[in-house]
């Protein structure tokens, strides 16, 4: 395989200057102009009635030697923030990241980091500067979740940087989520809650509750469940839904083997046979009976179809009973939260 063909970095070039006559304070002057770092560079070499043109270009050739010296040489690019998170990180990040992390990092460093650090020189960006940002942004309400996450993406930002020998070390490696930030409140299922949620649900979404809350499952993995996946007293977790796509589990330690209480395979058997699949085929869903899908990523062949997501009757038993209403897949995670409960507890 031929090698990807890499641009030619630009390179120093001799420096001859250009001597100009200008008027400036009140009187003629030579000055001399010249480039350096990407940038144009000026100097007034004296008054034109002290000094002849000759004499000026000795003065400006002598103000030039120590540049050209390093005619030649590779320039090294002055990176701001923004290109480098736009030019290099993210292109590399997003040949690993998965579907949800691609949608999440990336939108949360384009709101935050790109938003307000994006004219920053990378070179010139010290510690002290980006925990005052973290610090900042924690004033300013954000969660403590979207703190932490930006400490995290600045660490990995600026260690790519180091790496690639942008900077000499990575200021970043030693940032700390502000103390100041706010930490989220949430409401967790309680031993004494389980048990009604139970009582009022159908036996599908019982089901569903049964293996976020007693086999520690979570929402995606739930959804992308088939009955190819489901043996006698455990289920294998090989895959997830997101978004209505199947992907890979959220990790590499995802991809589990997941043990099943005995009252769970009882209602996994009662689950079946309503579905009246006694010998269930190789490939066949845990979803409601009807006609086949063609669309073997659709939302409705996991355990929770799109028609049960928002049920106003269920919406209406959880409110009863007090309890978090996991009626939705968001909804779902109040309950995967409050992992593990023992179903002998319960």
């Amino acid at each position: 395989m031929d090698p990807i063909p890499q641009p030619a970095p630009p390179r120093r070039r001799f420096q001859r200057g250009s001597l100009q006559k200008r008027k400036s304070r009140g009187c003629w002057h030579w000055i001399a102009f010249w480039w350096e770092d990407h940038r144009r560079r000026s100097q007034i070499l004296g008054p034109c009635s002290e000094m002849s043109r000759p004499e000026a270009l000795a003065a400006m050739a002598k103000r030039l030697e120590p540049v050209n010296p390093h005619a030649g040489e590779p320039i090294p690019r002055i990176w701001t923030l923004g290109d480098w998170i736009g030019d290099v990180f993210l292109p590399l990040s997003r040949r690993k990241w998965k579907l949800s992390t691609a949608s999440t990092t990336g939108d949360r460093i384009r709101k935050h980091l790109i938003t307000d650090l994006s004219a920053l020189e990378i070179q010139a960006v010290s510690r002290d500067r980006l925990q005052q940002y973290l610090e900042q942004k924690a004033a300013t309400g954000c969660s403590f979740s979207v703190v932490d996450h930006l400490r995290w993406d600045l660490r990995a930002i600026f260690g790519l940087a180091a790496q690639d020998g942008v900077l000499p070390s990575n200021p970043a490696e030693l940032l700390f989520t502000p103390p100041t930030a706010a930490l989220p409140s949430r409401r967790v299922l309680s031993a004494k809650q389980v048990p009604q949620i139970l009582q009022v649900l159908d036996i599908r979404e019982q089901l569903i509750v049964r293996l976020a809350l007693f086999s520690g499952m979570r929402p995606g993995e739930i959804l992308a469940l088939l009955w190819k996946h489901v043996a006698e007293d455990h289920v294998e977790v090989v895959q997830r839904l997101y978004r209505g796509k199947l992907d890979r589990p959220k990790t590499e330690r995802s991809k589990r083997t997941v043990a099943l209480s005995a009252s769970t395979c009882e209602l996994l058997k009662a689950w079946r046979q309503q579905q009246g699949r006694s010998s269930p085929t190789r490939g066949s869903s845990l979803r409601r009976a009807g006609p086949p899908r063609s669309d073997a990523t659709a939302p409705g062949d996991g355990l929770l179809h799109p028609s049960c997501r928002r049920s106003d009757s269920n919406g209406r038993r959880f409110r009863s009973c007090g309890a978090p209403m996991p009626v939705s897949p968001d909804r779902l995670v109040s309950i995967q939260s409050s992992l593990p409960i023992s179903s002998a507890t319960v």
